[in-house]
């Protein structure tokens, strides 16, 4: 991820390792969303497991299915800046 330059588009990331719990667990989402200056209308979650793209969604925000390491980079920043940007 530091090398497609990602962590310079976000403002934080969370993973469940250390949020102590995992997804589709709405305690994760919660707990990502007590970061100072989170909105669920501009968190993104990233994940292979379609439901648990849903259950992120379900609560608010953006999901992206990955499907390879190609595209994500891609789909990130059209979710960052915004599509055509």
């Amino acid at each position: 991820m530091t090398g497609a330059g990602l962590l310079d588009a976000v403002d934080a990331v969370v993973l469940p390792c250390g949020a102590g719990c995992a997804e589709p667990d709405p305690r994760f989402h919660a707990e990502a969303l007590r970061l100072p200056g989170a909105r669920a209308e501009e968190a993104l979650f990233i994940d292979d497991i379609p439901g648990h793209v849903e259950a992120a969604r379900a609560l608010g925000p953006a999901g992206l299915v990955r499907t390879g390491t190609a595209e994500t980079p891609a789909r990130i920043g059209e979710f960052v800046v915004g599509p055509g940007s």
